[in-house]
């Protein structure tokens, strides 16, 4: 009897890990290809062990500063998160630890050396306050492999995912289909983006931490063409939530995309309307520099720019609304 109770132990352990792509003794690494200029790479990596736990470091470092976030996860029965433990480290200094770890109807927390013990109610997940993409990662996966749809937080109501596009890349002979999943949960519409493979393994994290696009090295080439597939998503489908926190500073687009952008979002120096007789003129100021508190010019995916009042004189541009563009389906609205 007891033989035949370590051999389920062992079955099921290895079902979770191969659920998350990750398998006893196996280590996934990704590098973090940076969104801006100012921002160095990163590496990121995943393992498991024995006991079902399932670790991340996220690294990276800026001349002689040293900065990582590392953590593990606990998966208990039906793919329901039980334990969680993280800190963040600079120069072998820990800025930030937490831990949290749910037994029965109560939660046991650490944070800054005091521990606390709340109520809980059985089968809720009590999140931690540091949650970052890795982390979401995991959940993404977990979902998608688990009996559930998603799990119950008591923070922010029900955690789940939704597949939203997928594109197909090829890389030195080499091709891989990828499907495009959204973490959301009730209170949170668009909380991470997450690209697995046709085995549902991780493959990218886009815009983690608004800093950086973890791919495999071996792939990193196609950060761009991933981007733009990502983008597209965005556009053709219905259950892509409008307005999300992916896209930087075209969250909110909806029209159709003619171009194709090879090059991810950057922050250009400055903006100079023609004023040569186009809908869009410029309020005679000159060219609109980037200064990052009045005004930010973008390019990339999409390019624009945004304007507040922080600085006089205020800058402005202006829109005629009375001359659509020809053929356009857009109606004079004498303004």
């Amino acid at each position: 009897m007891k033989k035949l109770i370590c051999l389920i132990y062992i079955v099921q352990s290895l079902i979770c890990y191969s659920q998350l792509g990750i398998k006893s003794n196996d280590t996934l690494r990704f590098v973090g290809l940076p969104r801006n200029e100012g921002i160095p790479p990163a590496e990121l990596k995943f393992w498991t062990d024995e006991n079902k736990t399932i670790h991340y470091i996220q690294s990276w470092h800026k001349e002689n500063l040293f900065s990582r976030r590392e953590g593990h996860i606990e998966i208990g029965e039906k793919g329901i998160p039980k334990s969680f433990f993280f800190r963040f480290i600079q120069n072998d200094t820990i800025k930030v630890s937490e831990s949290v770890q749910m037994r029965d109807d109560s939660v046991i927390i650490m944070r800054r050396g005091i521990r606390t013990t709340n109520k809980s109610k059985i089968g809720e997940v009590y999140l931690p306050n540091n949650i970052f993409s890795p982390l979401n990662a995991i959940f993404t996966q977990d979902i998608l492999k688990s009996e559930n749809n998603g799990f119950l937080s008591s923070q922010y109501g029900m955690v789940h995912i939704s597949e939203v596009g997928k594109t197909t890349l090829t890389v030195n002979g080499k091709s891989k289909k990828l499907f495009l999943y959204i973490l959301s949960a009730d209170s949170i519409l668009d909380a991470q983006h997450i690209w697995l493979d046709e085995k549902k393994q991780l493959f990218a994290i886009p815009y983690a931490e608004g800093n950086w696009d973890f791919l495999p090295s071996d792939w990193k080439v196609s950060r761009d063409e991933l981007l733009q597939a990502e983008f597209m998503a965005g556009q053709i489908n219905k259950n892509y939530p409008s307005c999300g926190k992916r896209f930087s500073y075209n969250d909110c687009e909806t029209g159709t995309n003619l171009c194709k952008v090879s090059t991810p979002d950057k922050t250009a120096q400055s903006l100079t309307f023609t004023d040569s007789g186009y809908s869009v003129r410029s309020d005679g100021q000159g060219p609109y520099i980037t200064d990052f508190t009045s005004v930010i010019v973008v390019t990339g995916i999409i390019g624009g720019m945004v304007i507040t009042p922080t600085k006089s004189p205020v800058r402005y541009f202006t829109v005629d609304l009375n001359h659509p563009v020809p053929g356009d389906i857009s109606e004079p609205l004498g303004i």
